[in-house]
């Protein structure tokens, strides 16, 4: 299959809002589902989309996801805000079992194939892809 055949524009790119978080859950879950995703895989998916849009939500106030997947490589998720940015030092270690809240990068960092986090005063982009196991 040639690089040609395996681009594909997004399923989804839409304005993130409360309103919108459990519908843009259930896209990025269907888009795994319709590439043929198995279920650890779908699960993995949804903690780590919900997270970061969870983030956007939380942090700025909403923001715009996109959703794309590809047969054999997976589904990605982009999500962006014009928040403040991460602030510098924030940790990706997961915080200890008494600690309320601050595991939502450590959960992105530990559950996604591949992870781009581009942030600064003028908003972030995460950009995440889970990928199918290849079973054997």
């Amino acid at each position: 299959m040639n690089s040609e055949t395996r681009r594909s524009r997004p399923a989804a790119v839409q304005e993130l809002s409360r309103a919108s978080l459990a519908r843009l859950r259930t896209l990025a879950a269907d888009a795994a589902r319709a590439v043929g995703m198995d279920s650890e895989a779908v699960n993995r998916l949804s903690i780590v989309a919900d997270e970061a849009m969870s983030n956007a939500l939380c942090y700025a106030g909403g923001g715009q996801v996109s959703i794309t997947a590809v047969i054999g490589l997976g589904v990605t998720v982009e999500v962006r805000d014009a928040g403040p940015g991460i602030p510098a030092g924030t940790s990706v270690t997961m915080p200890g079992p008494l600690a309320v809240g601050g595991r939502g990068l450590p959960l992105i960092h530990l559950l996604s194939d591949r992870l781009e986090i581009l942030t600064g005063p003028a908003g972030t982009t995460v950009r995440l892809t889970v990928a199918p196991r290849n079973v054997g």
